[in-house]
């Protein structure tokens, strides 16, 4: 079989001989090009399978991954997906009820400043923030279901 650079220096003789034309050049270079398209052994997602375009393991760790940025971001992920499938609803009831939790204590927290308790409830709470999301995404991602500790059920965590 001849190799790429083989074939495009033919046919790039046949183009300065005039045997073929420009457009006839451009075609068979785009053919010689075009990646080959092997058969995978792998069935191809459909696209009820997948959650906004990624899949459902995926979607449950970037929905955990996100409540390092705020607790904004996974109420809206968690919106969007959670009529999906029963792994992204069952893994956005949990983020939802770590986000709420999380948040009620941030509030308090940040009221027992005053106090100086609230200083280290506050730093406490956002190591757990931080060290929860990253145990529930990798857990997610491995398929695994994980409850955050803590954590008090305002949506039912079936």
């Amino acid at each position: 079989m001849e190799s790429i650079p083989d074939q495009l220096e033919r046919i790039e003789q046949l183009r300065k001989t005039g045997s073929i034309s420009s457009t006839e050049f451009a075609t068979a270079k785009a053919k010689i090009l075009e990646p080959p398209h092997f058969a995978t052994s792998a069935p191809v997602k459909q696209q009820e399978d997948l959650v906004h375009g990624i899949e459902p393991k995926t979607w449950c760790m970037l929905m955990h991954l996100s409540l390092l940025l705020g607790v904004i971001f996974p109420i809206v992920m968690w919106a969007m997906s959670k009529d999906h499938s029963d792994q992204v609803s069952q893994h956005g009831n949990r983020v939802m009820n770590w986000a709420l939790s999380s948040l009620i204590a941030s509030v308090v927290a940040g009221m027992l400043v005053v106090v100086f308790i609230g200083i280290p409830m506050a730093m406490g709470l956002l190591v757990m923030n931080v060290v929860f999301s990253i145990i529930a995404a990798m857990k997610a991602h491995r398929g695994e279901l994980w409850s955050y500790p803590l954590a008090y059920s305002f949506f039912e965590e079936n």
